[in-house]
């Protein structure tokens, strides 16, 4: 997310209000459907309501929806846990001397 101070970035919009660092949804149309992304950093103006979504945010949606059906189903999937291969059964314990 953008790290700013909002007392000090103003909006270039209206010139009246700050732009407060937020997390907002983001939609985009596409011609098989829309895209909606829940929680997409963003500068909102405090007055005329202006939203100016972060750069990095918006070139990672970018970079997903242009990447092959393949890759995009690897990317956006969470990273799957390792397992633990389970201990054979019985186990034999050695005695200490």
């Amino acid at each position: 997310m953008v790290s700013v101070n909002p007392v000090r970035i103003h909006c270039q919009q209206c010139f009246i209000g700050r732009l407060i660092p937020c997390q907002i949804p983001y939609f985009q149309a596409l011609k098989e459907g829309a895209l909606i992304a829940p929680k997409v950093p963003a500068l909102i103006c405090d007055s005329c309501r202006y939203v100016e979504y972060d750069p990095a945010a918006i070139e990672w949606i970018q970079r997903l929806l242009q990447a092959p059906a393949s890759d995009r189903r690897l990317s956006a999937k969470r990273p799957s846990r390792p397992r633990v291969p389970e201990p054979a059964l019985p186990l034999k314990v050695k005695e200490s001397k």
